[in-house]
This record gives C-alpha cells, structure tokens and sequence, in this order.
C-alpha cells in the first residue's frame, strides 16, 4: 500500500514537473511603448474573426503557441476572457488575459491579470516618447510628468491620420513639445478634452502619473471622426495592466 502511495505521488510530480510554462511576452512586448498593438496583431490570438460570431469558446482562438496555457475561454460579440494557468508575460505569472475589439480594425481594451502585485515594478518598463524632434526623451508610467505637443497641417486640409504610433505624414509639421507643471495638468487636458475647432493645428495632452501614462489628442473632429486617446494603467486594486482606447465625446 505504501509502494503504490508512493508510485502515484511520484507520478504526480513528475506530472507537475513536466507542465510547460507558456510565455505570452512576445504576443504583448509591444504594449509597453504606449499600448501599441502591434505585437498582438502579428501574432497567433484571433483578434479579428471573434469579433463576427455572436458565441464563440474554443481556446484554439489564441493559436498553437498560447493555447496550451487556456484552461477556460470565452468570447462574445468581440470580447474575449482568457483564463490561464503556467503562464507568465514579462517574467512574472499571469492569470487572465482580456480583450475587447470595437470592430473598427482595433482593439478598444486589452488587460493582462497578474497572479500577485509584483507587477507593479513593471511600471519603470513601459513608456512613453516625449518629443517627436531632436530632443526626444523617455518617460515612464512610474514618474510624473505632463506635456503638450503640438502640430500644423500645411496644407489647410486637416490631420486625416495622427496617431501616437504613427509616422508624420509629409504634410504635417511637428511644432514642438511644451512641459506642464504637474500640479496644473487638468486644466490643460480639459482644454484639449473641449478643442478649438482649429481644424490645422493640433495639441496633444500627455501624462504620466505614476500608475500608468496618458495620450490624450485635441478633440477635432476630421473625415467624420476623431483620434483615438490612449490610457495605459497599472490596477494595484485587480493586479492588472490595461491598455484603453477611447474616442472623445461627441
């Protein structure tokens, strides 16, 4: 009896042993610079074709390569709730991995579940590029600071394309960057929130507040529609980092 005790707790073990732990960094590395997509857009998570079934739970959504680390999926209508298990992101274990898809050709949420509030240090890794000119500098979620950037069309026609990510096209002119003192710093984002109307300049509000960092364009509205603003924060209250895309109210 106490061989065969020992037999199964051996099995167990060496079961447990040879549990992979699944790396989930690469599909996500590029969300550190200011909640850029593009990371998961080239890698194995069906992002897109979920968004078009109104019910939809197969873990083989996420591919090969996550798939192995999916104990429970579900996806509805474009959101999808991963629960995980051996897995990590960044060095550390995570648990859960959502993502909302707006249907507009990107993704409205995404945010990544820690097992512990470890992942608070991960906060001096991500960042965002203050100053598109020759002074351009670093700053992470983990300072405070405040800026405003500014633009010009030349052509008179608008900014039918800006985004944080986004090359300047040969018609726009970058102005320059301005700090802001800290202390001061909502009375400039309601500025940017309400816009001018001046449809060939244009201010940018950026922040970064310690838990997370800020990209907020003026609210002009071109072709139709606007920029879409950026917040990146660090949840110590769900042990989450969460990446939000939002157009401004109309």
């Amino acid at each position: 009896m106490l061989k065969a005790a020992i037999l199964t707790t051996g099995l167990l073990f060496g079961t447990a042993a040879l549990a992979e732990t699944i790396d989930w960094t690469p599909a996500l590395e590029s969300l550190k610079n200011m909640c850029n997509q593009e990371a998961i857009h080239d890698s194995d998570i069906d992002w897109w074709t979920a968004a078009n079934v109104p019910y939809y739970k197969d873990k083989r959504i996420l591919g090969s390569m996550l798939s192995p680390s999916v104990i429970k999926s579900t996806v509805r209508f474009g959101k999808q709730v991963h629960h995980l298990k051996n897995a990590t992101a960044f060095g550390l274990p995570i648990t859960r991995f959502e993502l909302d898809n707006g249907g507009n050709g990107m993704l409205d949420r995404v945010e990544i579940f820690f097992a512990n509030n470890d992942f608070l240090k991960l906060r001096s890794e991500f960042y965002a590029v203050k100053d598109r000119g020759d002074n351009a500098q670093t700053v992470y979620a983990n300072e405070k600071q405040a800026w405003m950037e500014y633009y010009y069309s030349q052509d008179g026609n608008g900014f039918s394309d800006l985004d944080y990510h986004d090359e300047l096209e040969d018609d726009v002119e970058y102005l320059g960057a301005e700090d802001i003192d800290y202390a001061q710093k909502d009375r400039f984002s309601e500025i940017v929130t309400t816009g001018d109307g001046d449809t060939d300049t244009l201010s940018v509000y950026y922040e970064a507040n310690g838990m997370g960092l800020v990209y907020m364009p003026e609210n002009v509205t071109i072709d139709g529609g606007n920029w879409r603003s950026i917040n990146l924060t660090f949840d110590n209250k769900k042990n989450s980092i969460r990446c939000e895309y939002t157009y401004p109210p109309a």
